[in-house]
């Protein structure tokens, strides 16, 4: 977890948007660029009130470019650093990372999950 999210007051704004850059990160470790993410990425970071449909569009553009990879693509390892990536470990930690804030963020609006 980035420091500035230990050290200050994080509220559910912030989280979500690490959420959404890091599932940016990860897609593009897999697959590199993605076509539009880039600038729905810029909108995320234009405030509260742009967030929720900023959020939306990464989701969209991640969706259809899952949806549309080809045979290739989801066989592809590509190596960052020490880490080997592949679509599906992008995409599992894309959930895992979602759920690890879900929680945070059910926990600072009052609404734990069940």
């Amino acid at each position: 977890m980035p420091r500035r999210m230990r050290s200050a007051p994080f509220g559910a704004f912030c989280t979500l948007e690490h959420v959404v850059e890091a599932q940016c990160a990860y897609l593009r470790a897999a697959l590199g660029k993605v076509d539009g993410l880039s600038s729905a990425l810029r909108a995320v970071g234009q405030g509260q009130q742009a967030l929720p449909a900023a959020l939306a569009r990464v989701w969209e553009i991640a969706e259809e470019r899952l949806q549309g990879m080809s045979e290739p693509e989801r066989a592809l390892l590509v190596q960052r650093g020490q880490v080997a990536w592949t679509v599906r470990r992008a995409l599992r930690r894309m959930l895992e990372h979602g759920c690890e804030h879900l929680v945070e963020v059910a926990a600072r609006v009052g609404e734990p999950l069940a």
